[in-house]
């Protein structure tokens, strides 16, 4: 059984879905006599350019190509009739060389291929080489394949296609003309599955079609493979409801739940229904694509409230309403906040072992962002001691400090502040924890950091614990990368709390370079280099003193009299 993906194929420039400028390029190319011996397509899986390339293949050596299209940014296409064109189509063409680059590597692979292309095609007029995912290639190969490339037969185009240019060598680049391919719009991709859905006679909306668009995230290979899922459920009407079921995308009330508790600053909300849908086995990265478009759409309603824009022509007239009455309630900047935020959990998402901990971290850094005060429904506990003459208040710290070792001095101070107006007093505790004790516990912080976040952990492994400064943890990072990621807020926030954890203190973190530890460590010297100084002039004025008026005392006592100061 021919795969859907294969079996609506385009075999014509014209049925290429986007990539206009590409088209109009390279057909005008063809038409004109004008065809490079090589080019280079880049761009995300499953887009078209390997699509591409073979049309391009089958253009060039059509014995009949039409030259009258219906498409204006086409000039030419092959006529798929032809002799030469029938045997691109049933795979039969032994002058169309497609090589995959993954599976052969090697600088043979290339030797080989250099010693073949002097042989002049046997039925076509051009021998066209489609190398996909050129990128990897070693090293040797590439210099192997320059060589062709700087001096290739008259006979002889080469079509490249990498989904990661940046491992091209520049000297490859240098020898191609360069096309990138762009990942599809959902539109283009809701539209290529309507001519699909209407030629398999399948009733499907077109709200159930912008699901799978939004899921194949700009590839229409994706895409593709998605409808032929749905469509092997045997059923030729399909509903959202189906498509929700395969793809394990939650139901548009679980979407307006976390927006209305986005509105309204209910953490506990947000995070409880995140969790529920992760039960129900709901594909916690759809939801968070699902996010990130509501947020984009009301970012794009918010700056234009004319509902003929373009911007907005892929929403529905009850789907803009909606949008308009929500704008209200949040504003501009906070949108933003929120799309960074959910398109940060979306990279994440595949990191995590825990699959819905970036979209928790998103909204709980959202909250702080905001300066919102976190509706969790928690009550901060209080406790209150009786004193003979004073009452004495005190707040409740649910963390009970770490016993020391013998050689460590950990110790409580207590500073009391009076309250002139009430008459109380209020107990403030600062901790004095020494680094030793940090030091002894920093292979079980890492191994706890890492159960829960491994890349941070990564991070924190090169870090190393250097002072203890009113109740912050000074941290030593080796890069400026690893200091900024360290120091995003919810990465702070889970690590303290892991500190607080293990060491029964509650710490605060601040990493810095070793430069920046430098000088703050002087800094911090200095300061007590003045304390000491200063003290020790008080206790020499003080001595001074107290020696003066003893020796006062006795002068009065035997009658003495002060002949020289």
């Amino acid at each position: 059984m021919t795969t859907i993906y294969r079996k609506y194929r385009p075999s014509t420039f014209s049925e290429v879905s986007g990539q206009k400028y590409t088209l109009q390029t390279l057909t005008n190319a063809i038409k004109n006599s004008q065809v490079s011996h090589a080019y280079l397509l880049t761009g995300p899986r499953g887009t078209g350019k390997t699509t591409i390339a073979r049309v391009f293949a089958k253009t060039v050596n059509c014995l009949e190509p039409i030259t009258k299209t219906t498409n204006k940014h086409v000039n030419i296409e092959p006529c798929n009739k032809c002799t030469n064109c029938q045997m691109i189509l049933d795979n039969k063409a032994i002058d169309l060389i497609e090589i995959d680059a993954a599976s052969h590597t090697g600088v043979d692979n290339i030797r080989q291929l250099k010693e073949a292309i002097n042989i002049p095609p046997t039925n076509f007029k051009y021998k066209v080489y489609i190398i996909d995912e050129v990128h990897m290639l070693s090293m040797g190969a590439f210099n192997a394949l320059l060589k062709t490339l700087e001096e290739p037969p008259p006979h002889a185009i080469f079509i490249l296609a990498t989904t990661e240019l940046h491992k091209v060598p520049a000297t490859i680049l240098s020898r191609c003309q360069q096309f990138n391919i762009k990942p599809l719009t959902k539109d283009q991709i809701v539209e290529r599955l309507k001519q699909i859905t209407k030629k398999e006679k399948i009733k499907i909306d077109t709200k159930s079609l912008e699901l799978i668009a939004i899921e194949a995230s700009g590839g229409m290979r994706d895409a593709e493979s998605l409808l032929e899922q749905i469509i092997s459920l045997g059923s030729k009407k399909i509903t959202t409801k189906n498509i929700q079921q395969i793809l394990g995308i939650s139901s548009r009330d679980a979407l307006l739940n976390i927006i209305t508790a986005i509105i309204e600053n209910n953490a506990s909300t947000a995070i409880t229904t995140i969790n529920k849908l992760q039960e129900d086995g709901i594909n916690i990265r759809s939801f968070n694509k699902q996010l990130l478009n509501y947020f984009r759409n009301l970012m794009l309603v918010k700056i234009t409230l004319d509902s003929n824009n373009n911007l907005l022509k892929n929403l529905t007239s009850d789907e803009i309403l909606e949008l308009k009455n929500t704008h209200k309630k949040i504003s501009l900047p906070n949108i933003t906040i929120l799309i960074a935020l959910f398109q940060n959990s979306l990279k994440k998402s595949n990191q995590s072992d825990i699959p819905q901990l970036p979209l928790e971290m998103a909204l709980i850094e959202y909250f702080l962002k905001t300066n919102k005060t976190l509706n969790t429904n928690i009550v901060q506990p209080t406790l209150k001691k009786k004193s003979s003459d004073k009452s004495i208040t005190t707040p409740q710290s649910n963390i009970t400090p770490k016993k020391s070792s013998p050689d460590t001095q950990q110790t409580t101070k207590n500073q009391e502040s009076n309250n002139s107006i009430t008459g109380t007093k209020t107990i403030t505790n600062t901790i004095d924890l020494s680094i030793n004790d940090f030091l002894d516990n920093w292979a079980e912080i890492l191994e706890e950091v890492k159960k829960g976040n491994p890349s941070t952990a990564g991070f924190l492994k090169n870090c190393a614990p250097t002072a203890i400064e009113k109740n912050i943890a000074l941290i030593k990072t080796n890069y400026p990368f690893h200091k900024d990621k360290l120091n995003d807020q919810p990465n702070k926030l889970t690590i303290e709390k892991i500190f607080a954890k293990i060491l029964k203190v509650p710490l605060k973190v601040k990493f810095l370079t070793e430069d920046e530890i430098s000088e703050q460590t002087t800094n911090s010297k200095q300061i007590l280099l003045k304390k000491s100084s200063a003290t020790i002039i008080s206790d020499k004025k003080s001595t001074d003193t107290n020696t003066s008026n003893i020796l006062y005392e006795a002068m009065k006592k035997i009658g003495g009299k002060i002949i020289k100061d």
